[in-house]
Protein backbone atom coordinates (compact mmCIF):
# COMPACT_ATOMS: atom_id res chain seq x y z
CA UNK A 1 0.00 0.00 0.00
CA UNK A 2 1.32 3.39 -0.92
CA UNK A 3 1.86 6.09 1.66
CA UNK A 4 -0.09 9.17 1.28
CA UNK A 5 1.87 12.37 2.02
CA UNK A 6 -0.15 14.51 3.74
CA UNK A 7 0.48 19.13 3.53
CA UNK A 8 -0.95 19.84 6.53
CA UNK A 9 0.40 19.56 10.49
CA UNK A 10 -0.72 16.16 11.93
CA UNK A 11 -2.98 16.74 14.68
CA UNK A 12 -3.39 13.27 15.78
CA UNK A 13 -2.64 13.52 19.36
CA UNK A 14 -4.77 16.39 19.86
CA UNK A 15 -7.84 14.74 18.31
CA UNK A 16 -6.72 12.12 20.31
CA UNK A 17 -6.50 13.70 23.84
CA UNK A 18 -9.92 15.62 23.13
CA UNK A 19 -11.24 11.86 22.42
CA UNK A 20 -9.99 10.13 25.11
CA UNK A 21 -11.92 12.91 27.54
CA UNK A 22 -15.15 12.71 25.98
CA UNK A 23 -15.39 9.26 25.85
CA UNK A 24 -15.06 8.92 29.77
CA UNK A 25 -17.54 11.14 30.21
CA UNK A 26 -19.71 9.38 27.72
CA UNK A 27 -19.00 6.12 29.09
CA UNK A 28 -20.37 6.85 32.72
CA UNK A 29 -23.81 7.03 31.09
CA UNK A 30 -26.09 4.48 31.74
CA UNK A 31 -26.42 2.25 28.98
CA UNK A 32 -23.38 2.86 27.27
CA UNK A 33 -21.09 -0.51 26.63
CA UNK A 34 -18.49 1.13 24.22
CA UNK A 35 -17.33 3.76 22.11
CA UNK A 36 -15.55 3.76 18.65
CA UNK A 37 -13.43 6.66 16.95
CA UNK A 38 -13.06 6.47 13.55
CA UNK A 39 -12.71 9.08 10.60
CA UNK A 40 -8.92 10.81 11.26
CA UNK A 41 -8.42 8.80 14.30
CA UNK A 42 -9.12 5.95 12.78
CA UNK A 43 -6.62 6.60 9.92
CA UNK A 44 -3.44 8.46 12.18
CA UNK A 45 -4.13 11.61 10.65
CA UNK A 46 -6.16 14.67 11.80
CA UNK A 47 -5.62 18.47 10.46
CA UNK A 48 -7.29 21.68 10.64
CA UNK A 49 -10.49 20.46 9.03
CA UNK A 50 -10.89 17.30 10.45
CA UNK A 51 -13.86 16.10 12.89
CA UNK A 52 -13.78 14.51 15.52
CA UNK A 53 -16.24 11.19 14.60
CA UNK A 54 -17.38 9.01 17.65
CA UNK A 55 -19.97 5.98 17.68
CA UNK A 56 -21.89 5.46 20.82
CA UNK A 57 -22.94 1.68 21.43
CA UNK A 58 -25.66 1.22 23.93
CA UNK A 59 -28.04 -1.55 25.01
CA UNK A 60 -31.24 -1.31 25.00
CA UNK A 61 -33.25 -2.32 27.95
Amino acid sequence: MKKVKYREKNRYNEFLSAAKIISEKISKIEGVVGILATGGIGRGYCDDYSDLDLIEGRIQA
